[in-house]
């Protein structure tokens, strides 16, 4: 079990806070979409099928609505695991 948080927490370091490449502009901001199975967030609430939309460096917002992934946006999918999000 040990060895799947570790993983899971670095799938989510790379994908929520991945630095800039040397092909990429710094300016330029990627947007990707990461989906969970359950999102606990720092309010308490418990989100089933959580979509969280994360602009460059920052999250964005956090849905349940997968119309509301932007066009373009590179989708993260970890529909098998929780998630758990600081404030």
């Amino acid at each position: 079990m040990k060895p799947m948080r570790i993983l899971l927490a670095a799938v989510l370091g790379a994908a929520c806070l991945g630095g800039n490449c040397a092909q990429e502009r710094p300016s330029a901001k990627t947007v990707k979409a990461v989906r969970f199975g359950k999102l606990w967030d720092a309010k308490g609430k418990l989100w089933t099928n959580a979509i969280v939309i994360v602009e460059g460096e920052r999250i964005h917002s956090v849905t349940s609505d997968a119309s509301a992934i932007p066009a373009g946006a590179e989708t993260i999918d970890l529909s098998k695991y929780t998630g758990i999000c600081r404030g």
